[in-house]
């Protein structure tokens, strides 16, 4: 319930001082943040090597493991190296491994 100024009945109001929030009339940029992309690449297709690796293990050890999760795990790679390769072609990455 919103309380009422007791002298002159008009409800009142907590926003006072506060900027409203109209997107038509405080246009904000945001940069694009910067990103170690070769990190980025890096890590992802070590996480997918590492499940490959894992279900790998579990196979040799005679674990019953479902095929189309190990071509997950393919195709993860695949991705990635595809995406570090196509990135550095497109000059989306300089040669620090930032994003631009």
């Amino acid at each position: 319930m919103i309380p009422e100024d007791e002298t002159s009945g008009y409800r009142v109001s907590y926003d006072r001082g506060v900027r409203r929030l109209d997107p038509l009339q405080t246009h904000q940029e945001l940069a694009p943040a910067r990103v170690n992309m070769n990190a980025l690449f890096t890590l992802g297709t070590i996480a997918w090597l590492a499940g490959l690796a894992v279900l790998g293990i579990l196979h040799l050890l005679g674990t019953s493991v479902n095929g189309g999760y190990a071509l997950i795990c393919v195709v993860g790679i695949v991705f990635g190296g595809f995406g570090f390769w196509w990135a550095h072609q497109m000059h989306l990455i300089d040669d620090r491994g930032r994003s631009e």
